[in-house]
């Protein structure tokens, strides 16, 4: 192969190349937009994330075409498990990983027995549909079943319809480059009092180390659509700039919304005074009695009936023998 031939065979598979990115990136942009389509029309979606509605569909998905796909899917999470896929046991494992989703979401009055999820997946199971809206609409109508519409989250006093968004102001730590994204136990425990009638789900929380411009929109999203939740941000010192401008574009918005909101609190070490429209948290004894934060966090995994992870606390100041807890 000569010279000439071999720019041409580059140019051809550069060309090739270039083409395969923009079918998919044209296809990504139209199920984005169904999918942004059908959280206005199904609110229960908007507890998940992209990623996770796409897994839930591909484990719902019975058509030939995916099931290299669901197959693929089925044994790199099993993997972690050290289970062997086979066909006799990927109706069982299709449950659990869904019902691992479901758990996710913290509710306390829906039936997540195995029968009942096996008898969902069997009722809503997704046949060879090349529609993305359709897709979506037959999760939509599973978790609309499972979870009632969503009616527990909606239970309770109605909040008030004045803006509730605060600013958290939290003590400055004093390595910040060990440990960057650490909370101490003054911030974990104003974190579980403020969280005081359920443990929260991670749809309740933006870490803004990581969150994306879609995540932003997302949780404010949530925020305005379930509006008996409380949510908190944090992080928001170590944002990237471009998603901060982001986060006030999204803070200032719900400031100005008539309609009620969910209460939001943005914890920060560096701010003291960022926004006019953020009422200052004003710390009680209880917010920052680690003892009793502890003691009902563990009433909160007995309700939910989760396991508490075995983790070894260590703690004093610096230059001292630390004491285990």
């Amino acid at each position: 192969m000569n010279v000439n031939q071999l720019k041409n065979s580059i140019q051809k598979q550069t060309k090739n190349l270039e083409l395969s990115y923009q079918i998919l990136e044209n296809r990504y942009k139209l199920w984005l937009d169904a999918l942004e389509q059908s959280r206005d029309s199904y609110r229960l979606l908007k507890l998940f994330t992209n990623r996770q509605i796409m897994i839930m569909i591909i484990l719902l998905t019975k058509s030939v075409d995916h099931r290299k796909t669901k197959h693929h899917l089925l044994k790199i999470l099993s993997s972690f498990d050290n289970i062997n896929v086979s066909e006799e046991n990927e109706v069982t494992l299709t449950n659990k990983y869904l019902t691992h989703y479901f758990q996710s979401l913290r509710f306390t009055s829906c039936d997540l027995s195995a029968e009942n999820i096996n008898r969902l997946c069997m009722k809503h199971k997704i046949e060879s549909i090349n529609n993305d809206s359709e897709f979506l609409k037959r999760l939509a109508l599973f978790l609309h079943e499972l979870f009632d519409n969503g009616k527990e989250l909606f239970a309770g006093d109605t909040p008030l319809s004045e803006n509730q968004q605060y600013l958290v102001t939290i003590n400055q730590l004093e390595d910040q480059s060990s440990f960057k994204h650490s909370l101490d136990l003054k911030t974990c425990s104003i974190l579980l009092n403020i969280f005081h009638n359920r443990l929260p789900a991670y749809y309740q929380i933006l870490w803004c180390s990581t969150a994306t411009k879609e995540d932003i929109e997302l949780f404010f999203s949530r925020v305005r659509t379930f509006y008996k939740l409380t949510y908190v941000v944090m992080d928001i010192d170590v944002m990237h700039h471009k998603f901060r401008e982001k986060l006030l574009h999204e803070q200032n918005l719900l400031s100005q919304q008539q309609e009620v909101h969910g209460c939001v609190y943005y914890f920060s070490k560096e701010i003291t005074n960022w926004r006019n429209d953020l009422q200052p948290f004003h710390f009680t004894h209880e917010h920052q009695n680690s003892d009793v934060a502890y003691n009902k966090v563990n009433r909160l995994f007995e309700s939910y009936n989760i396991q508490k992870p075995e983790i070894e606390i260590v703690c004093g100041d610096s230059g001292v023998r630390k004491q285990s807890l």
